[in-house]
Order: structure tokens, then C-alpha cells, then sequence
């Protein structure tokens, strides 16, 4: 942390750390505590790959999706990351905040053979995400990620019914 601390914005970090004296014993500690998070995101996505596509073995699922996510690291350039997580949470975090809102409250029961559409809830959705970008770009000392997830957890627990889908069909 010191090295980075010290270091000028336009170094590459990891050659500095490199360079640093002790920096590739902590670069390799940083990587073998990673370790057990790349097996469970690889794991957890080969779980729902084989539910989509259950003529693969979750081992097979594993084996290929940590072959592409490997191919895709070495290629792929990390700097340009950031906007893609930041797409990723403005999608994330409202849903959360629906669905956290509409089942929050235990009331609402879902039916294994129900599959019908809450458009009211696919609107708060959608209205969470146009708020997080609205709020990241015109109002970015609120921060986007907990003004949208109060905003869409309010609306959803305000909008929510009290009988149970199953009663619906």
C-alpha cells in the first residue's frame, strides 16, 4: 500500500510493486488469496450453465468457462473494466432493491408454477436504472449505488401487494 501510495499515476503499478523491495512476495500473497474466489465464481457459474444446458457436467461447464475467462484476462484490457462494473451494478442494484422490496416483506408467496410478469416491478426496475445513471452523472457526490437502492426499495415495498401469486391464477 505504501509503494502504491508513493508511486506517480502514470507508473504501472505492478512493475513498481515488482521493483518494490518484498513487492512480489506480496503480489504473489495477493494472488493465492484470490485463488478461492476464482474458483467460486467459476464454480457458481458452471452450477448455472449446467442448468441451462444439462447435457454438459458441471465439470465440463468449469473446465470451459475457466478456459475463456483465462483467454478473455490475457487479452482484455483492465483499465477499461471500470465502466463495464459500473453497467453491471446500475443493473444489479436496483433489481436488488425490487426484489428486496417485494419479497422483503414475507407476504408475497411465489408459486413453482407461476410465470407471470410484475410489470409494475419491471418498471421499477428499469426506473432504478435510468436513476442510478441520472444520479451517477448530475449528482455524483450522493453516490448512484445506495440513493437508486432506498429509491427502488421504497417504491417496491410501497407498490406491494398482500395476497400471494398463487391466489392470482
Amino acid at each position: 500500500m505504501l509503494v502504491v501510495s508513493v508511486a506517480a499515476p502514470s507508473v504501472d503499478l505492478v512493475s513498481t510493486l515488482l521493483l518494490a523491495q518484498g513487492g512480489l512476495i506480496a503480489l504473489s500473497l495477493i494472488l493465492v488469496d484470490e485463488i478461492d474466489n476464482a474458483y467460486g465464481d467459476v464454480y457458481s457459474c458452471a452450477v448455472s450453465g449446467h442448468s441451462l444446458h444439462t447435457s454438459w457436467t458441471v465439470r465440463q461447464w468449469g473446465l470451459g468457462i475457466a478456459i475463456v475467462c483465462t483467454a478473455l484476462a490475457l487479452v482484455l484490457p483492465m483499465h477499461s473494466l471500470e465502466p463495464f462494473l459500473l453497467m453491471l451494478s446500475s443493473v444489479f442494484v436496483p433489481l436488488f432493491g425490487v426484489i428486496w422490496g417485494r419479497l422483503g416483506s414475507g407476504q408475497l408467496k411465489l408459486s413453482k408454477n407461476t410465470r407471470q410478469v410484475d410489470w409494475l416491478a419491471a418498471a421499477l426496475w428499469i426506473a432504478g436504472i435510468a436513476s442510478y445513471h441520472l444520479l451517477a452523472n448530475f449528482a455524483p457526490q450522493w453516490g448512484a449505488a445506495l440513493p437508486t437502492l432506498v429509491i427502488t426499495f421504497s417504491l417496491a415495498w410501497l407498490t406491494r401487494t398482500t395476497k400471494s401469486l398463487t391466489d392470482v391464477q
